[in-house]
């Protein structure tokens, strides 16, 4: 419970914090002392965990239903993928936007490359370890990457885990 407080905190009383903490746990302290500081972007989209969940929920959703979809595809399945897609661009664009808020309101001046940065996480998410501890911000998996896994994938589930898409660049 300690830990996940320590994601919510602003920024910048993160290491701080967490000292305090790894003070406090006595022996177990070392194991808190080696906690990363969040990038920007991560603890942004970590915000976006702790302050937004019904968005970071409907992201996650529309992601696994892109995912489940391709999945499908890939087994010979005819569908509509443009309509999901759709949604989850529209998806991956709202929680941007609140993600810009969130920054907007901590002081963060909401750079377009930590904007970027945040995108590029909100398309490869749910990955990195326990949602709303993001240290880094992550990246979508390239079609490279796809391919190899398409010559050695067992399960199309496999393929489907690695499938993410490039929504529109955020308007600035």
């Amino acid at each position: 419970a300690d830990i996940t407080r320590l994601y919510q905190r602003p920024l910048g009383e993160f290491t701080a914090a967490r000292n305090a903490l790894a003070k406090a746990a006595g022996a177990k302290g070392e194991a808190i002392r080696a906690l990363e500081k969040p990038s920007v972007p991560a603890w942004a989209v970590n915000q976006l965990y702790w302050r937004e969940r019904r968005l970071y929920d409907q992201l996650i959703r529309a992601l696994e239903r892109v995912r489940a979809a391709h999945a499908q595809v890939l087994g010979g399945k005819r569908l509509d993928l443009a309509t999901l897609e759709a949604r989850h661009g529209a998806a991956v664009k709202a929680a941007a936007d609140a993600v810009r808020t969130l920054l907007l309101r901590s002081g963060d001046a909401a750079t377009p490359s930590t904007m970027q940065a945040v995108v590029d996480t909100l398309q490869a998410l749910p990955g990195g370890g326990a949602p709303g501890q993001l240290t880094r911000a992550l990246a979508p998996i390239s079609f490279g990457a796809f391919g190899a896994l398409l010559k050695g994938a067992a399960t199309s589930t496999a393929m489907a885990e690695v499938v993410t898409f490039v929504a529109p660049k955020p308007r600035q």
